[in-house]
């Protein structure tokens, strides 16, 4: 293609001729493919009719101009051998972070992680990818998916209410949220650049389809021009390939749709795209957002091309030969297969005398004798070699792989169910290239059509706040990337394995918060209402964080977990990037950490005064190893005290209390434990000369800030 010209400028007739230059350049693989889709199906031969095949079986002679045709398909069983394992190793794709400690980038993850999940299930892409995807991949040797919005699909979401002033009526306005659409295109009615050596060489790609006349002429009806392009072009009649039928077929109700689409270049940033019939250009615009809409993965490619074939490439004379073989057995069978009575010469034979079970023969002369049939067992030894060679050239075994003995050990378990899925590595991590680019661009496209008021309920209420995240226009690459996911019971079993383990050795010396994340990475334990508790200090610094990066104050409240909430705060500010945010950003850290040290020291204040006062006396005395001097007149005579137990109890749970306040403050910084000793001894003395509150829940220096 010359691309010093104007690709915005051409016209219909420059259009059909890269059309027909595409579709004379790969003629011959197309004819491949649709007949990959008939020999899947077991249609091996166009020409097979019912009634045939029927009087083969029934008549008693056969013509030498008569052939049998059999089929034996073994390359159904060898794609399908193939899907499974590429199904098994790289179903689907996930969203991580791109910078696993920065807590901006893990947040964006998360909320994206939501939004794909439910690009997923609202399209039934998962559905697409096993029963449509792969097996295009491997039966036709190549895939094409097209991307786009569809308005007019989706579900309905409310945009707010109107309240009628004269009648009080309430309104509520909605409208269709629309939704991402993955088109799966058949590689026989895609073309491209003939010059072109690449997929991501080629900058441009058309796909042809037939659309119902009818439909065009109402879509187009306001616009006569138009509307003439799509008259003109449905008066031909169209000799199609129906997949559903794997046959050919004709049709005089169709209109050729040819949908070209050219790649971003230095010319046309955006890209650009026509819409036409062979008469006229129906639409033309650059490409939405930029993105080139087609994707492409092959599974063998051909040398100095960017086209590929199918393994069935490969399988396709071999299968001829097991065909040939097995007809000329069943030939064999039907024409000398029975057995034969030779009577000789002179012989005279009679039915014989009638006994219960047995049939009985008279002869005279010489014995007539018995001539085998031939059942084509000559045949079965070539047909057989021809099958194992068809499987061995093909890469994958013939019978199931022998389950041997790896014994109870799961890990055994895990590797030898690694090692066999490593047969399909190079095609699955084809498979998984074409979907981690299929899904980033989905994700940019989602975020910018999807209305705000469908982002809310697929991220959840919890994250109100940053839903803004999604609309914020930056580059998804810098924050997030995409890796491949298999959620296959082995899988699975691994994860569970790893994070068991991680709880068996390090379990005791983590804090109930730290076990709620980890339990809640496990994919047989993931229960967010039963981990909630667990999970609630974690998921409510991380949205306070996010807040003040971003400049807004997050007052704090009373009953929250100041020591955790203290501890990651100070994580957070001894992080480089901290120096590197606004000052007033980092004025409201430090602000929001002293307020939260405040609550804390307050609080074990109104502790200690709550329970300082009465001391029970109840209970039988207990001696302990403290010595009193009982005697006034003689300081050196001492005896063993006793104490009521009541009191004893009430000493050492108060204690136990007091050293478990002092075990944690001791575990912060220098610097913490100095404010809050110093806030404490301030409340302390500030308490010392007011009089006493009856309401413990507003004491401190700042009521205000518990509310």
């Amino acid at each position: 293609m010359d691309n010093n010209n104007d690709i915005t400028e051409y016209d219909v007739k420059k259009l059909n001729s890269l059309h027909m230059s595409g579709e004379s350049v790969d003629s011959a693989l197309f004819s491949e493919q649709r007949s990959n889709i008939m020999l899947v199906t077991g249609n091996h031969y166009q020409k097979k009719n019912a009634k045939y095949l029927e009087r083969l079986r029934s008549d008693k002679d056969i013509s030498n101009e008569t052939k049998i045709r059999l089929t034996k398909n073994h390359i159904q069983k060898i794609t399908k051998i193939y899907v499974n394992g590429i199904c098994a190793e790289a179903p689907m794709t996930q969203i991580t972070p791109r910078n696993e400690k920065d807590i901006d980038d893990q947040k964006s993850a998360e909320l994206r992680q939501s939004c794909w999940k439910w690009i997923v299930d609202e399209s039934e892409l998962r559905e697409k990818v096993l029963e449509q995807l792969v097996p295009d991949f491997v039966e036709i040797g190549e895939l094409f998916v097209k991307l786009r919005w569809d308005n007019l699909k989706g579900k309905m979401i409310q945009l707010g209410q109107e309240v009628d002033p004269l009648t009080g009526q309430v309104t509520i306005s909605e409208k269709i949220s629309g939704r991402l659409e993955f088109d799966r295109l058949y590689a026989f009615d895609c073309r491209r650049d003939p010059t072109a050596r690449s997929f991501t060489d080629c900058m441009w790609w058309e796909y042809d389809h037939l659309e119902n006349k009818s439909e065009m002429e109402t879509k187009y009806s306001n616009d006569e021009k138009k509307s003439s392009f799509i008259t003109e072009s449905s008066k031909d009649q169209f000799v199609v390939f129906d997949t559903n039928t794997a046959d050919y077929e004709s049709s005089d109700k169709k209109v050729q749709i040819r949908e070209f689409y050219f790649r971003p270049n230095i010319n046309i940033p955006n890209g650009y795209y026509f819409i036409t019939t062979e008469k006229g250009i129906l639409e033309q615009g650059e490409l939405p957002l930029g993105i080139f809409p087609i994707y492409y993965v092959g599974f063998d490619r051909i040398p100095t091309s960017p086209r590929c074939q199918s393994i069935i490439k490969q399988a396709r004379p071999y299968q001829a030969e097991v065909n040939r073989s097995g007809s000329k057995m069943a030939e064999h069978q039907v024409t000398v297969g029975d057995d034969k009575l030779l009577i000789p010469m002179g012989t005279r034979i009679a039915k014989g005398g009638q006994l219960d079970g047995v049939r009985a023969i008279q002869y005279q002369g010489l014995p007539p004798t018995i001539l085998s049939g031939r059942d084509g067992s000559q045949y079965l030894t070539y047909m057989n070699s021809q099958i194992s060679e068809m499987y061995a050239v093909c890469g994958v075994p013939e019978f199931d792989i022998d389950k041997e003995n790896t014994g109870a050990d799961a890990y055994n378990i895990l590797y030898k169910t690694m090692r066999e899925k490593k047969r399909f590595s190079a095609y699955a991590e084809k498979f998984e290239l074409f979907l981690k680019k299929l899904t980033m661009d989905s994700l940019k496209m989602f975020e910018y059509y999807a209305p705000k008021e469908l982002m809310i309920p697929i991220v959840g209420k919890n994250e109100l706040m940053n839903v803004e995240m999604l609309k914020d226009g930056k580059e998804l690459s810098f924050q997030i990337k995409i890796e491949p996911r298999s959620d296959d019971v082995e899988s699975m079993f691994g994860k569970q394995l790893a994070l068991n383990h991680t709880l068996q050795y390090v379990g005791a010396q983590l804090s109930p918060t730290m076990i709620g994340q980890i339990i809640r990475a496990m994919p047989f334990a993931n229960m967010e209402q039963a981990l909630s508790d667990l999970t609630l200090d974690y998921d409510n610094i991380t949205n306070i964080i996010l807040a003040l990066d971003k400049g807004k104050y997050i007052a704090p409240r009373r009953y929250e977990n100041h020591e955790y909430i203290i501890s990651k705060l100070q994580q957070r500010m001894g992080q480089v990037s901290f120096s590197q945010l606004p000052p007033f950003v980092q004025e409201i850290y430090n602000k929001v950490l002293q307020e939260h040290e405040q609550i804390m020291s307050q609080i074990q204040i109104e502790t200690q005064q709550a329970n300082s006062g009465y001391i029970p006396t109840g209970g039988f005395m207990v001696g302990i190893d403290y010595y009193i001097n009982y005697d006034p007149k003689n300081p050196t005579a001492t005896k063993r005290a006793k104490v009521p137990y009541e009191s004893l109890d009430w000493l050492m749970k108060r204690l136990e209390k007091q050293g478990m306040t002092q075990q944690n403050i001791a575990g912060m910084s220098a610097s913490v434990q100095s404010d809050i000793a110093q806030q404490t001894l301030a409340a302390q003395q500030m308490a010392q000369q007011m009089p006493p509150v009856v309401d413990m829940g507003m004491q401190g220096n700042n009521p205000a800030m518990y509310q």
